[in-house]
């Protein structure tokens, strides 16, 4: 039994499995350069990070910065968590998720900077306080990451335009599409954005 308005190529196209390989579409130009000046632009701030953190006296002569290791320590933090939001920005779709996984790297590296450096900057309870700020913020992201259906990259869907009606997980088992339902009865919520 097919739906009202749904043709038989409608039906096939939304029952056709849609397992296995298929090639990506091609990126136009723009696109392609927005990729190429994120990426090196990510790869750069991480790199950069993980020098002032690893080589913190030619960090400080190369950005004609004083050589005080804790304030290069920490200047690594913030690019290594600029960076590595850069280049998560590439494959997570979701804003919120991606800004407090770029901050989870950017304080937990500061933290560890405080507990390291503790003779050379800063107070002795810094290290805890944004210690404890970063659980706060793996548990923000879980739940975050959760409340996404545990996806982080872009979904493309297997409905394609003009194909007809999409069965989702609400409207039951089977590969058939259901009904129309009626007007006034039972109707789906809208889901929250966030």
């Amino acid at each position: 039994m097919m739906p009202r308005g749904a043709s038989e190529s409608e039906i096939s196209a939304i029952n056709k499995p849609t397992g296995g390989w298929s090639p990506a579409r091609p990126m136009d130009w723009g696109s392609r350069f927005v990729l190429i000046v994120t990426l090196l632009a990510g790869l750069f701030m991480t790199a950069a990070g993980v020098a002032a953190l690893l080589i913190p006296r030619w960090f400080a002569d190369a950005a004609g910065f004083p050589r005080h290791t804790h304030f290069v320590h920490d200047a690594g933090a913030f690019q290594l968590g600029i960076g590595v939001t850069v280049l998560l920005a590439l494959a997570w779709g979701d804003g919120l998720a991606l800004v407090l996984a770029g901050f989870l790297v950017a304080n937990t590296t500061h933290a560890v900077n405080h507990a390291v450096d503790i003779d050379l900057g800063g107070h002795s309870g810094d290290r805890w306080g944004l210690a404890a700020l970063s659980l706060l913020t793996v548990v923000a992201l879980v739940v975050r990451l959760g409340q996404r259906g545990w996806v982080i990259g872009e979904v493309t869907p297997r409905h394609q335009p003009g194909a007809g009606p999409v069965r989702t997980p609400e409207d039951g088992a089977g590969n058939h599409l259901p009904p129309e339902r009626p007007t006034g009865g039972h109707a789906r919520q809208p889901r929250r954005r966030w």
